[in-house]
């Protein structure tokens, strides 16, 4: 069946054509497309963003007390530092005032087994003050006896302990000088002598 259409050519349905359609479609599709990206960048991203950070300060909140500790750990941990520097400096200026007792008696034990001297004190007083720093400091005073006839016993026990360990610290004896103490014939020695001893701690210069 042929069918003509007698309206007017501005009354007549006109045809859409196809690719103007598709074209609109595209462009609807991007719009659409692109409408959906800008609200997910402005909104989603936003919300992921936020939300993360709000965990991130959480951590933070969580960590800063113990960061607190450690950075307070770590100012107590220098002043133990430079409290032993301090401690291990003074230790390394001072001696051992026990220790240099003991090489005393060590000394004046070694001499009477080898009957080399036979000495021993009436007193014993030791000046622990120490000086300033390249002074000397502390000394050793004692009255000693020597149970012998020989005054040169004296002298020998004088040389034994500069010798010895003890004298390393300390400055020389001065020259022997005594006086008899006890004069009895009944006795073994008959004759003990009295002497005085002195001895000056050396200075950190002068032990080096």
């Amino acid at each position: 069946m042929i069918q003509i259409n007698l309206l007017p050519l501005h009354l007549r349905k006109r045809k859409t054509p196809a690719a103007w359609l598709v074209a609109v479609c595209a462009l609807v599709a991007l719009n659409a497309t692109l409408l959906s990206w800008w609200t997910w960048s402005e909104f989603g991203v936003r919300l992921a963003v936020e939300a993360e950070l709000d965990v991130l300060e959480l951590e933070m909140r969580g960590i800063q007390p113990q960061l607190a500790h450690h950075r307070a750990l770590q100012r107590e941990r220098a002043r133990h530092a430079k409290r032993e520097d301090t401690l291990r400096g003074i230790a390394e200026e001072s001696i051992s005032w026990t220790e240099k007792l003991d090489q005393l008696v060590d000394v004046v034990t070694d001499g009477g087994q080898a009957e080399r001297h036979k000495i021993w004190f009436t007193d014993l007083e030791a000046d622990i003050a120490s000086g300033r720093r390249g002074e000397r400091g502390g000394a050793l005073r004692a009255g000693g006896v020597s149970g012998s006839e020989r005054f040169a016993d004296v002298a020998d026990f004088l040389d034994d302990l500069e010798a010895s360990p003890f004298g390393q610290q300390f400055s020389a004896p001065a020259p022997p000088e005594g006086s008899v103490s006890l004069v009895d014939s009944e006795l073994e020695p008959p004759v003990v002598w009295s002497f005085p001893l002195q001895v000056s701690l050396l200075s950190e210069g002068e032990r080096q």
